[in-house]
């Protein structure tokens, strides 16, 4: 079924008094910049002149990090293991926000970090009062690794 109500982005921009953000202006820039919505605590994030998501301009780095730093012998013998080394989970991201505020929920960073859903029945099997005890006793990111 099509949605009753439709809204182009135009129409979304006048209507809200968000005109500008129809600009790539040094005034859309500053505006953004002002906002409480964009920042190192924000759910949004400006950089290089684009406005990202945070979660997926994370995302990005880690995809961009890993191509980047690829293994000269990539795909030689067992591609399994070789792509397993390549996409292994990196706990720095993670531990480093944790760092941050040790009394966030650690479902909703694993569910942000690690792709971890709080509905799917693998977080409901989980045992959180262990991976927290994990936390507590890390002295790095390597320590999360069990």
């Amino acid at each position: 079924k099509c949605m009753a109500m439709h809204t182009d982005l135009q129409t979304f921009c006048l209507r809200y008094d968000l005109s500008c953000l129809l600009q790539n202006t040094v005034q859309t820039q500053r505006c953004l910049e002002a906002s409480i919505c964009v920042g190192d605590r924000a759910p949004l994030s400006l950089e290089y002149n684009a406005l990202y998501l945070r979660r997926y301009a994370k995302y990005e780095q880690i995809i961009a990090d890993k191509l980047l730093h690829q293994p000269q012998n990539l795909f030689m013998n067992d591609v399994k293991h070789q792509l397993d080394k390549l996409f292994a989970i990196d706990f720095h991201y993670i531990y480093e926000k944790w760092l941050q505020d040790k009394a966030q929920s650690l479902p909703l960073l694993c569910e942000k970090y690690l792709d971890v859903l709080s509905t799917n029945s693998l977080s409901k099997s989980l045992d959180w009062p262990a991976i927290q005890n994990c936390f507590e006793r890390a002295n790095d990111a390597l320590d999360l690794m069990p």
